[in-house]
């Protein structure tokens, strides 16, 4: 089956369809226009356990916090949830962050910025496109986080968000450079007794090899888009401060998904 034909079961599900996972992260808005993804982890080597636990940390709100700050600076709104990044063999905590635009060169500026003050080896910048080469699969379960890890290591999907919602369940986000895991991600949400939903984009990795050489791509992406910085930075800039994971940053945030 390739990517074209698994547009329809994707964009409309079966029973519950796919309302279940994007209803979790948008409370019944539309799925969102760029999606980003970065965490404020410097440490080696963490557990999956010692990246969950790292949520509940002064670290992690302080992504929180500058995170909507840029989305309400830059986009004019935006969401901004605590996630746990998680691989076959490691983990560290994240964030992820969500806007209705679809606008590449503010999305690079955001998640630019976040690597260059957090010191990231790599952040994700996502933007919606229905001719784009890459997806964003997204389940929600409420299959416990060992489960979910389980199911997704056997299926051969190493690199997952986890994000754990208030009401206890998970929302899983796949990011699937070239649509290679589109069937994985089937086979997922079946497992996982989930709705699912594809977002169709072109994403890119920002960053480098090491820290050094990541600091100079994110400096090169900050120029590159300096004067729309300027512009962006002029307009009606409002900070709103970071609460608990899941947190909605702002009633401008909720238009932006209308």
């Amino acid at each position: 089956m390739n990517q074209d034909s698994m547009i329809f079961i994707f964009g409309y599900g079966t029973s519950e369809g796919v309302s279940k996972a994007w209803d979790t992260r948008g409370r019944g808005r539309k799925p969102p226009e760029a999606v980003g993804f970065a965490s404020p982890n410097v440490e080696e080597n963490l557990t999956f356990k010692q990246a969950l636990a790292k949520l509940n940390t002064p670290e992690e709100e302080k992504m929180l916090g500058r995170a909507s700050e840029l989305l309400n600076s830059t986009f004019g709104g935006g969401e901004v949830h605590a996630a746990v990044g998680d691989w076959s063999d490691g983990a560290e905590n994240s964030s992820v962050m969500y806007s209705g635009q679809a606008n590449r060169n503010k999305m690079d500026y955001v998640m630019a910025t976040l690597g260059k003050e957090f010191n990231q080896k790599a952040v994700i910048s996502f933007v919606h496109d229905e001719n784009g080469s890459d997806w964003i699969h997204t389940m929600n379960t409420a299959k416990g986080m060992d489960g979910v890890r389980s199911t997704l290591d056997k299926l051969g999907i190493q690199f997952r968000t986890l994000i754990p919602e208030k009401d206890g369940t998970t929302t899983v986000q796949v990011f699937d450079q070239g649509g290679e895991l589109a069937e994985k991600s089937l086979q997922a949400a079946s497992a996982l007794d989930s709705g699912i939903e594809a977002l169709r984009g072109n994403g890119n990795f920002i960053g480098g090899d090491s820290r050094e050489d990541a600091q100079k791509e994110y400096a090169q992406i900050i120029r590159r888009v300096g004067g729309v910085g300027k512009e962006i930075r002029s307009q009606g800039y409002r900070y709103v401060q970071a609460g608990s994971p899941g947190y909605r940053v702002s009633r401008r945030s909720e238009a932006a998904y209308r």
